[in-house]
């Protein structure tokens, strides 16, 4: 779509339509929820584990929010209601999905939605959470969204994203842009300027954390890579690549000589993957 690329755009759209169509199977009372957006399809049944990194059963929070949240984007590319309102049915699940704190844990039990893994709490999962919590609120104008991610704010921000559960079982970069994200998101829906600082801390702790760090006993120390840069360099080069994306639009409020560099250096290194 960015690129103009008309016939790939449709092509997408053509397929997501296939899943969001009112009365679709693959959007539709599941697992105890009114609306739950199924994960695959094989052999003539649904299959929803997606969280097999750490046990059966389990709803892993960062990829059900993801691909939630890929309906509102193909929305806001292309403007078809289909998409708004496949969206808008999923999220009462998702809101429901909260521990008794408000945190998010790394996953769910997939039927009784318990939290099952990471229950210390993950900053990228909640931070994905708060985004789709705005972006509802953008997209149906109920304040309640609103009033809730700012709420989960208040415990996202206490939350350190390099924490051992910052998305599923080791720091990453997409646990951080997505931090990055839901703050830039509500400093320019509150103007609140608390939630713009937080977003440069993050910014400024991945580069060091990631670039700056030469100690050798650890696997932060490779330029243009992130946590798996030992044994899985094409999952570091994506978890590099989505936080750029995710920490880009902090750019429109700082001139960030740290993202820039970011930028550089995954250029300068993604074909070693």
């Amino acid at each position: 779509y960015i690129t103009g690329d008309k016939e790939a755009f449709d092509f997408a759209s053509r397929e997501l339509h296939r899943m969001a169509d009112p009365g679709s199977p693959w959007i539709e009372p599941a697992h105890g929820t009114q609306a739950f957006f199924h994960n695959h399809y094989e052999k003539g049944v649904f299959t929803d584990v997606d969280g097999h990194e750490e046990g059966p059963n389990l709803l892993s929070t960062w990829k059900y929010y993801d691909r939630v949240l890929r309906l509102a984007e193909m929305y806001d590319a292309g403007g078809d209601e289909t998409f708004r309102d496949a969206f808008l049915r999923c999220m009462p699940f998702i809101m429901s999905l909260k521990t008794e704190t408000g945190s998010q844990p790394v996953t769910y039990d997939l039927d009784s939605h318990v939290p099952a893994t990471g229950k210390e709490g993950s900053a990228g999962g909640l931070g994905m959470w708060i985004v789709a919590a705005l972006t509802a609120y953008r997209l149906s104008g109920q304040e309640t969204y609103k009033q809730e991610a700012i709420r989960a704010a208040e415990i996202l921000n206490k939350l350190d994203w390099f924490n051992m559960f910052s998305m599923r079982c080791a720091p990453t970069a997409r646990g951080a842009g997505w931090t990055l994200r839901a703050n830039i998101l509500l400093f320019e829906e509150t103007k609140d300027s608390r939630y713009l600082e937080h977003a440069k801390r993050v910014s400024g702790g991945l580069f060091g954390y990631y670039y700056l760090n030469t100690n050798p006993h650890t696997y932060f120390s490779t330029l243009g890579f992130c946590y798996a840069c030992g044994r899985e360099r094409w999952e570091s080069a994506r978890d590099i690549c989505e936080n750029i994306w995710l920490q880009l639009p902090l750019l429109r409020y700082t001139v960030d000589e740290k993202i820039i560099r970011l930028i550089q250096y995954f250029r300068q290194n993604y074909l070693w993957v």
